[in-house]
């Protein structure tokens, strides 16, 4: 009974981090990692702060609430709200939270871990090896060392388990060995309890949080990590030394490579030091947009310097080029100069492989020349002078749907349906920044004679000439089968104006080059882009039909295996029951307005992330 009260402080910790996670809340108390990251030792290299105030809690219910109210009486019956969840964990441990716990627990929490080598380590590890502890704020420290003392006493298996004494400014309880049973448990574990926080942890983790030796909050890695986030206080915040983990496995692997590759270990060491910190937060903007931001710091590149390796310099997005996305668009991926992300990667393979021997350089190098070789011998088109020559500019990859009503066939759905009318819902394309109209074309003429040349027998697809918008444009033209058994008919479109090479299905592409009002002119994407990182590289969105689209897509694939034998015997029930679950999924992801995530690369090197749900209004 002892080991289960004591850990249900760490486990309601652990809770409240998770939804914290998760759920998300208002910014406005939000954990400020510094005040906890003063009791984590210099060498941490997991570090996770989050808010457990009431004030969350009634966010993350409130939030709750909206999810459960959106979906059908029944769907997730004797669903607890959080306040409801804590309270019965503390309860299932013989205490009472609102009595025995709320009353003097703090506003944040926080958990550590350093020494990581024990983390890899096989064998033989035991807790007392381990640096690691929880820390939460605390009210009342006569109440706390209270409820610790009457926790112990009223425990009759933690007789003898711990001796209390004073440390410094700290009140501490230090387990022995007690019964055989649980040694290794009550070797390992200490409380200690100051003026402002209570830690539980193993000896040596509450011995470091304890120590007076420099703390994470000083050290300049965890400080510019920090720094590097758009928002200065979030609801939960994770750091983590990605570089000195990632350095334990490669110690860990380097005897074999080294024997098979002598460069092994100065190219292994060379990415390791490159890789800096990573830090994670998360909250909530502006009461309904939950938000998720990660910067990666970079580390030291000079050793990927003198192995011949690059970073690459990503261009940003210019904000005027979502003008020649439709404004119906459901999903967006956008990026800018694909010729030099591809004159990148071309490069570093042969640079990447010089390290296992100039052979190796010199074979890749010839290989890449076959290719393009080759794709000029088949198809009379010059890879780098025609096409990636002028790809300088933004590209986007496009995807358009009309959220069918439920029940209505379309072309993913047609299986289901196989009697009624199919409704080609989806649209999909690519545009790219015209940067060199003359290139363009000269693209556009020569993928037209390779196309008509590959057709010349074909007499299912078509291939003719006409005019959208004033742009000449190529059109693909054919029927395609269905699994239900039906044919729809597609055409797809190749063609560019000033502005754009369009390579779309017809009604997407009718609408970029006719100029049908762009992106920027939707309201839902003005609304989305305020929370875009600054100067983005790299951009992806969805509208709720994007969204719906996504539900569409997994709803299929969750019943797509039994789905013929289902349409074979009960026709008419898996129609129903599609409609009905596909009904429920829409009034759920109705919640959704939009979504986004973005990217961005500062002077530096280092990169931002973030990824926002925004709920509807």
């Amino acid at each position: 009974m002892f080991k289960r009260r004591l850990s249900l402080l760490l486990v309601l910790a652990l809770a409240l981090n998770f939804v914290a996670v998760l759920g998300m809340g208002s910014p406005a108390r939000a954990a400020e990692s510094p005040s906890l990251a003063s009791y984590a030792p210099p060498d941490t290299v997991i570090f996770v702060t989050a808010r457990i105030d009431d004030a969350f809690i009634d966010t993350l219910d409130g939030l709750r609430a909206k999810v459960v109210d959106a979906l059908p009486a029944g769907a997730v019956p004797g669903m607890m709200n959080f306040r409801a969840l804590i309270s019965m964990a503390a309860t299932s441990g013989g205490l009472n939270y609102e009595k025995d716990i709320r009353s003097w627990l703090g506003d944040n929490m926080a958990f550590f871990v350093s020494n990581p080598e024990m983390l890899v380590q096989r064998g033989g590890n035991t807790p007392e090896d381990v640096t690691a502890a929880f820390v939460v704020d605390i009210k009342d420290r006569a109440v706390t060392v209270k409820f610790v003392d009457d926790l112990l006493a009223k425990t009759p298996s933690a007789k003898g388990m711990f001796t209390k004494a004073d440390e410094a400014t700290y009140t501490v309880y230090r387990s022995t060995e007690g019964d055989k049973g649980t040694k290794a448990f009550n070797s390992s574990t200490a409380i200690a309890i100051n003026d402002n926080a209570l830690i539980i942890g193993t000896i040596k983790g509450v011995d470091a949080a304890m120590g007076t030796r420099a703390k994470l909050f000083e050290q300049e890695g965890f400080k510019s990590a920090l720094a590097l986030l758009p928002e200065t206080k979030y609801n939960a915040l994770i750091y983590i030394d990605t570089g000195a983990l990632f350095k334990l496995g490669v110690q860990a692997n380097m005897r074999l490579s080294s024997a098979s590759n002598p460069n092994a270990e100065a190219m292994a060491n060379a990415f390791v030091d490159a890789i800096g910190p990573t830090v994670v937060g998360a909250t909530i903007l502006d009461d309904r947009t939950l938000t998720l931001d990660m910067a990666q710091k970079l580390g030291d590149t000079s050793g990927l310097e003198k192995l011949g390796v690059t970073l690459p310099k990503l261009t940003p997005i210019k904000a005027s080029f979502a003008a020649n996305i439709p404004a119906t668009a459901a999903g967006v991926v956008e990026g800018s100069n694909l010729a030099g992300i591809i004159d990148y990667a071309l490069t570093n393979v042969v640079s990447l492989s010089k390290l296992q021997s100039q052979a190796d350089a010199e074979r890749v190098a010839a290989e890449i020349k076959r290719f393009e070789d080759e794709f000029l011998k088949n198809t009379g088109i010059d890879f780098r002078e025609d096409i990636v020559s002028w790809m300088t500019g933004d590209f986007a990859l496009i995807s358009g749907y009309t959220s069918p009503k439920p029940g209505t066939a379309t072309l993913l759905n047609s299986q289901l349906f196989p009697k009624l009318p199919v409704e080609n819902a989806v649209d999909a394309g690519m545009i790219f920044e015209v940067t060199d109209k003359a290139k363009v074309d000269t693209l556009v003429a020569k993928l037209e004679t390779l196309i008509a040349v590959g057709l010349k027998n074909n007499k299912e697809v078509t291939l003719t000439t006409e005019t959208i918008g004033g742009a000449k444009v190529l059109v693909l033209s054919g029927t395609a089968p269905l699994p239900s058994g039906q044919s729809t008919k597609l055409e797809f479109v190749i063609g560019a104006n000033d502005k754009v090479l369009v390579l779309a299905t017809r009604p997407l592409a009718e609408a970029i080059l006719t100029g049908a009002p762009g992106l920027d002119t939707s309201a839902t994407f003005k609304a989305a882009s305020v929370y875009l990182v600054p100067q983005p590289t790299a951009i992806a969105y969805l509208s709720n039909d994007g969204v719906n689209l996504l539900g569409d897509l997994g709803l299929l694939g969750a019943i797509s295996d039994n789905l013929g034998r289902a349409m074979r015997g009960q026709p008419e029930q898996t129609q129903q029951k599609f409609v009905e679950i596909q009904t429920q999924l829409r009034t759920f992801l109705a919640l959704i307005e939009s979504a986004t995530v973005s990217s961005t690369t500062d002077a530096s090197g280092s990169t931002v992330s973030r990824a926002v749900i925004t709920l509807a209004k």
